[in-house]
């Protein structure tokens, strides 16, 4: 959670998530499924899913259903969480 949500963020996170679940240079095929905001079709991205040999899939213009699980996840989040409490910062101290 964030003020943006930049190629550089996205990043980061997908590299956080790797190592927290000690997936990071590992030698399997996984699969990134996103939408088509800015951040993903970026080269900078792309470039990135190459390096961890992750195989990135875009969902159809459109079509959220395509991602309805992550979809529900963030109504969860921002009913049960976000709505109801009030943040000093959504600051994070990003090191990798």
């Amino acid at each position: 959670m964030g003020l943006s949500c930049k190629t550089e963020d996205i990043i980061v996170t997908l590299k956080r998530g790797l190592m927290k679940r000690e997936l990071y240079n590992k030698k399997i095929n996984l699969i990134i499924r996103s939408d088509n905001g800015p951040q993903f079709i970026s080269n900078k991205f792309q470039d990135t899913c190459k390096e961890l040999k992750l195989e990135h899939e875009r969902i159809p213009f459109k079509t959220p259903n395509k991602n309805a699980h992550i979809e529900a996840f963030h109504r969860l989040l921002e009913d049960e969480c976000l709505s109801r409490y009030e943040f000093k910062s959504y600051t994070v101290n990003y090191q990798i």
